[in-house]
């Protein structure tokens, strides 16, 4: 079952404009080092301190339906911050007693 924010979510992700993609001020990364209870919306919440996220997803186990402990974020920076410096400030910080892995998704 969807949950109202969780649609939200993907509605708001869904609206980024061509054009706001093509400038360069958003940019994707990777987020490891997850608990299993992290999803989507936990994903969106941490991240969204620190920039307007449009997309963020956990990546699941096709067969256990589990969480896989990573996922991806697609976000744009506030304006005094460069992805760089957002990146720094996430890695390593502590979720659920674990130290967050964050770099530039490929």
């Amino acid at each position: 079952m969807t949950s109202t924010e969780e649609i939200r979510g993907k509605l708001e992700a869904s609206h980024v404009s061509t054009a706001e993609q093509q400038d360069g001020s958003y940019f994707r990364i990777y987020v490891g080092n997850l608990t299993r209870k992290v999803d989507d919306y936990r994903l969106r919440q941490i991240l969204s301190k620190h920039g307007k996220v449009a997309d963020a997803r956990i990546m699941y186990d096709r067969k256990t339906r589990r969480s896989r402990g990573f996922g991806f974020v697609t976000m744009m920076a506030a304006k005094d911050d460069e992805p760089a410096d957002i990146i720094a400030k996430l890695h390593g910080q502590s979720l659920d007693g674990r130290p967050l892995q964050v770099k530039f998704a490929h």
